[in-house]
């Protein structure tokens, strides 16, 4: 048992009774009953299924009618259980093997075979059965509760990828488009993570491949199919008869026929507890796109920000609130390398010694590359590099100085353990407080077979491989060493919502991809992040993890901009640079501190519904002791002169960065936002 990561859930609890499987793991209980697949799933107190998941299958050209479904349990212990299941039709057996662990994550595999007939069935017994038998369909449908299924987030989403096909009202493709509100049904290509929830909880599926699958189109794999009273996630894992199953002359084999076995996951959101203050880390992220520093990190942080101060960066950070510095890559004179250097192992003890001494804590850049300065590159670059089609890499390698390249590498080759290790040793060797990981947790499509990733499916065609398990491996070991040690893990993902690792990451920084959407905007930037698109992908709560949003700035968009948008939502924009944003962000975090968020409760616009005059002005704030700390935005270009809440008869409402009070009717200027102290 991991007694330090079971801290962060509750055991797993296990019990079978008359072929009835029930499972308890924090926040969800599961239940088999009458059923393969999982017949109830309650989620936060809520039972987030309509029906239970079925099987929809065709044999013969009719309905499969399902009998003699069995459930038991196989060895279970405090974090994982294993539940053995199995049906038949008239020609069809389905077995499968649902694993279990405690963060809810449930491996599936289902295997569909020809049932022939048993040994008392045989002829030889006197009853004559027939061998002819035929699968026509095979599909998983999970119907989810309409109240519980307005969102959805689809990966791969990048330029090139294919999209969602819309049966009704659609979604203009942009790089927004892939976490939203759910405007008609769907359908997709197989996607390898796909999910479907509110802003509270959840279903994911993901898979690494799909292997076996066989959907009569290619752009028609899965479908959400958006109802009135439900919305069914619907697999299409086989629309005709298995090619497999057919000999090289298109008759179909009448024996040594192979089981069709297709291999999946499902995981229901949120993955763990959120926390009860989100905020708790005031972290400042340095030399990341904006605010580029040319000179070594320990010289500059030991220099003054502004000239005549007498003031080093370390005591500004001090003064302004940091409890947490995140160094960029350039610590580190060959990019993510695990191996580290004389002179910049002094200078990294430095710069954990200036801040330890100041209750700062310091946390190094780790990535996805391998450099052609790391002494790996001649033997293992090939073997582990990311091949984003047969024999080809990406064009983009990362360069930089001391002059070099650094390749993308995948996250399901050896590089997993080797990057594991060496990031383990680092932080000890160093001391330092936790890691952040650019982009290697991005479980990015692969076909280079000298790692294991990529296939040939029944056409012949190669299809690439996404390494979810495989990264799921990873941040669970990574966790499992913070836990043991104390510090904080925190991934860079962008645009993909990998809620198989959102388990075992205290918090996620999200949202460089649509940067680059948000410059090309001009005045329009404002619109860009649209609500649902953040309630969807970077509130967090829907999933168990603290996400903080990315805050680049451009001529178009302002770090105060990011505020604008993240702080109605509950999340905070890091600040890159230790000038202005971090003067901005500092009054903040007092201000969130002085109210003390432990203990509150968080009341969000799409809960409460208050009126603030337009629909592009919202308010959420925490509630505690009759007090309410809340964050207002104009989320548009126009002012808004004429809010006029009332959130109680008695209400008094103060700036809280300034403790002047207010009164109504107040006003929010285009694109600003406020944080209010309002007591009854």
């Amino acid at each position: 048992m991991e007694k330090k990561i079971m801290n962060t859930w509750t055991p797993l609890e296990c019990s079978c009774t008359d072929n009835k499987v029930d499972l308890k793991v924090w926040g969800r209980n599961y239940r088999l009953e009458n059923n393969v697949l999982f017949s109830s799933v309650n989620v936060l107190d809520e039972e987030i299924l309509s029906a239970p998941i079925r099987v929809v299958a065709k044999e013969d050209g009719k309905d499969c009618e399902w009998t003699e479904i069995e459930n038991f349990v196989l060895d279970k212990n405090d974090e994982k259980a294993i539940i053995c299941s199995s049906m038949r039709s008239d020609a069809i057996t389905i077995d499968v093997v649902s694993t279990v662990e405690f963060d809810g994550y449930t491996n599936i595999v289902l295997t569909a075979m020809p049932r022939t007939h048993t040994l008392y069935e045989d002829k030889a017994y006197g009853r004559q059965k027939p061998t002819n038998w035929s699968l026509d369909q095979l599909w998983i449908e999970i119907p989810l509760k309409k109240a519980y299924a307005k969102n959805f987030h689809y990966f791969p989403n990048r330029d090139g990828e294919p999209t969602p096909t819309f049966y009704g009202k659609s979604i203009p493709n942009n790089r927004v488009a892939s976490s939203r509100e759910i405007p008609s049904s769907m359908s997709m290509p197989f996607m390898p993570i796909l999910y479907v929830g509110d802003e509270t909880r959840g279903f994911c599926f993901a898979a690494d491949d799909a292997k076996n699958w066989q959907p009569k189109y290619v752009n028609k794999a899965m479908e959400i199919i958006d109802g009135e009273e439900e919305v069914i996630v619907r697999l299409h894992l086989t629309d005709s008869y298995p090619l497999s199953w057919l000999r090289p002359n298109g008759d179909p084999k009448r024996s040594a026929v192979l089981p069709l076995t297709f291999n999946f996951n499902f995981q229901f959101t949120p993955v763990k507890p959120f926390p009860e203050n989100p905020y708790k880390e005031k972290i400042l992220h340095i030399d990341c796109f904006n605010g580029k520093i040319p000179i070594e990190y320990n010289d500059y942080l030991a220099g003054e920000v502004v000239e005549g101060s007498g003031e080093n960066c370390y005591d500004r950070m001090k003064r302004l609130g940091v409890t947490t510095l995140i160094l960029h890559e350039k610590w580190n004179p060959v990019q993510n390398c695990w191996i580290i250097g004389e002179d910049t192992t002094r200078r990294t003890s430095e710069i954990v010694k200036e801040c330890h001494d100041r209750g700062i804590k310091v946390i190094p850049y780790f990535g996805y590359e391998l450099s052609t300065l790391s002494p790996f590159w001649a033997s293992k670059s090939e073997e582990w590099i990311n091949m984003i089609a047969p024999d080809t890499v990406k064009d983009f390698s990362w360069y930089r100085k001391p002059n070099q390249r650094a390749r993308h590498m995948c996250s399901g080759s050896e590089f997993n353990e080797y990057l594991c290790e060496g990031i383990k040793k680092v932080i000890e060797d160093f001391d330092f407080d936790g890691l952040y990981i650019d982009t290697f947790c991005i479980p990015f499509g692969c076909y280079n077979e000298k790692h294991g990733c990529g296939y040939v499916d029944a056409h012949g065609n190669k299809q690439r491989t996404f390494p979810i398990s495989r990264v799921r491996e990873f941040c669970r070991e990574i966790f499992r060493f913070f836990e043991e040690r104390g510090g904080c893990f925190n991934p860079h993902i962008s645009s993909c919502c990998n809620i198989p690792a959102y388990s075992f990451m205290h918090m996620n920084w999200d949202g460089e991809d649509v940067q680059w959407y948000v410059a090309t905007r001009g005045e329009e930037s404002i619109d860009a992040l649209t609500p649902d698109y953040i309630r969807t992908e970077y509130i967090g709560r829907n999933f168990g993890v603290v996400h903080e949003l990315i805050a680049y700035t451009f001529n178009n968009w302002s770090f105060e901009d990011s505020m604008t948008i993240s702080l109605v939502h509950g999340i905070l924009p890091r600040p890159n640079v230790i000038t202005e944003p971090l003067e901005l962000m500092s009054p903040i975090w007092k201000a969130i501190d002085d109210f003390g968020i432990e203990g509150s409760q968080f009341k969000p616009y799409w809960i409460t519904h208050v009126d603030c005059g337009n629909e592009k002005t919202q308010i959420s704030y925490y509630e505690k002791d009759g007090k309410r700390l809340g964050f207002i935005s104009n989320m548009s270009n126009i002012d808004n002169d004429n809010i006029d809440f009332k959130l109680s008869e008695t209400q008094k409402v103060y700036d809280a960065l300034t403790g002047e009070e207010i009164k109504m009717p107040m006003s929010v200027k285009a694109r600003k936002h406020k944080v209010l102290l309002i007591n009854d």
